[in-house]
């Protein structure tokens, strides 16, 4: 599977997807499943969120989590600290 961008659609120019995931997260199955969509994935300890995609620091959670997350107000700390945080990838 080949990603392309909507301008080079024509061209049939393949564009690398590179998403970097924080180490802990290994085991998550999500590194696996973009591998296996062509997604080049590299791990590294990252100190604010849990994937980077290009600019976006997303930070997953399930649902129990993210009730936890939202009531202790840990959940507004953590998009904030993902707002203003600019990864070094």
């Amino acid at each position: 599977m080949n990603v392309y961008a909507p301008h080079q659609l024509n061209e049939k120019e393949p564009i690398v997807i590179r998403i970097v995931a924080d180490e802990r997260k290994k085991t998550s199955g999500v590194p696996d499943h973009s591998k296996k969509m062509n997604v080049k994935v590299e791990f590294k300890m990252l100190d604010v969120a849990d994937y980077i995609f290009s600019e976006c620091a997303v930070e997953r959670k399930g649902a129990r989590e993210f009730v936890s997350s939202l009531f202790s107000g840990r959940l507004f700390d953590q998009a904030n600290r993902n707002k203003v945080a600019q990864p070094n990838t």
